[in-house]
């Protein structure tokens, strides 16, 4: 019985003690102020300004600057080398990282960090989703997804593939119920390069009916590897089943849905997304 006790004791102590945390958490939280979003001007630029910036296209053989004299070439790898110039292209090396929050005329808002890193990635979520669409259109969201980063009203596929390569980028692109994630992580200084032609897949994007094609044939390869992964598989019935509604339509398109994958149904998508 006294055992009994002192435990009910412990327990008791131990809810208090989560108590006053909890409080603490939740009066930490609502001294947070709300980011204050500084409006930003569009700025329109001709697509003529824009191919400047683009690498030129190399489809086989060496660059155009192959031949261009490589102060490091004779340097052994065990032997350190000036930095200075990797220290000026980050900037100030002992400066604290600082949030930038902007907003354009359109809406769009715009967060920015600069962690001083030779690297930089780009984010863009678009907010659609097939919680937003009906059960037969559910499916468009993830044909978007395997069009990504294809040919645009700027760049064919060739070309955007190839300066993807050429800079050493990883572009990539995630579906989600309430979101489209479009990602492009590259080196800092190509960042003016990269942001116009992510930009022109999401805003402008060409939907050719042959690039349709190739994503509905991923769509059936894509359903098969889901079904030989089990536990994939569950997850997503398993998230169906639980919320009947919006939130259950099914994330990835199937087989059954290829009648509907047609150029005119990701153009009206897109031109609604945008709207």
């Amino acid at each position: 019985m006294s055992q009994l006790l002192r435990r009910g004791a412990v327990l008791r102590r131990l809810a208090r003690c989560g108590g006053w945390q909890s409080r603490g958490i939740v009066q930490g939280v609502s001294s947070f102020k709300p980011p204050k979003f500084i409006e930003v001007p569009i700025v329109e630029e001709p697509q003529s300004r824009l191919m400047e910036d683009m690498p030129d296209l190399v489809l086989g053989g060496h660059a155009p600057n192959f031949d261009k004299e490589n102060p490091y070439r004779t340097v052994p790898l065990d032997e350190p080398v000036d930095t200075g110039e990797a220290a000026t292209a980050a900037g100030d090396v002992y400066a604290l990282p600082e949030f930038h929050f902007g907003q354009l005329e359109n809406g769009v808002r715009i967060i920015a960090v600069d962690r001083q890193g030779l690297c930089s990635s780009l984010g863009l979520f678009v907010h659609t989703g097939c919680r937003y669409l009906s059960p037969e259109k559910a499916f468009l969201p993830h044909v978007l997804e395997l069009m990504a980063f294809r040919t645009s009203a700027h760049l064919s596929h060739l070309r955007t593939q190839k300066t993807v390569e050429q800079l050493g980028a990883a572009a990539s692109c995630r579906v989600g119920r309430e979101d489209v994630l479009f990602q492009v992580d590259v080196l800092r200084e190509y960042v003016p390069v990269v942001l116009p032609l992510m930009l022109a897949n999401v805003l402008c994007p060409s939907v050719l009916p042959d690039e349709v094609g190739e994503a509905c044939a991923h769509v059936v390869e894509l359903q098969q590897m889901m079904e030989d992964k089990p536990d994939s598989l569950v997850v997503e019935l398993l998230h169906v089943a639980a919320y009947q509604g919006t939130l259950g339509h099914n994330l990835y398109a199937t087989e059954k849905d290829l009648p509907m994958c047609t150029p005119e149904n990701i153009k009206e998508f897109i031109s609604q997304r945008d709207a």
